[in-house]
């Protein structure tokens, strides 16, 4: 069946770590097609990528995670921090400047 209105809602999901990542991956592969993932470094993967020893967790991994995110039709904005660019309540309210100007009908924060 052809999937509804819902499916299409604008959805923010506030940071690129593997909760952020996880819940953008499922919601896209369940059929939503409007995901943002704003992330307030230069690259995704939260402490997945920046505090867990390479022979432990290599990068290589968490990178392949986010590209197959991305490929799933999921959109990340990089440098966009929470608190200094935005507040979550303000995502509801008006969206995000340059990102999207109207209101997200889900916000979940990672």
């Amino acid at each position: 069946p052809a999937p509804t209105a819902a499916y299409h809602q604008p959805i923010a999901v506030i940071g690129a770590g593997p909760a952020g990542v996880s819940c953008a991956s499922f919601l896209a592969r369940l059929g939503y097609t409007n995901i943002d993932v704003l992330e307030a470094k230069s690259y995704g993967g939260g402490l997945s990528s920046s505090e867990i020893p390479q022979y432990r967790l290599d990068a290589a991994h968490v990178l392949w995670e986010i590209k197959l995110m991305e490929d799933l039709g999921v959109k990340v904005h990089y440098e966009k921090c929470l608190g200094k660019d935005y507040i979550a309540l303000s995502l509801k309210e008006k969206g995000l400047e340059g990102v999207r100007d109207s209101p997200y009908s889900a916000v979940f924060c990672g």
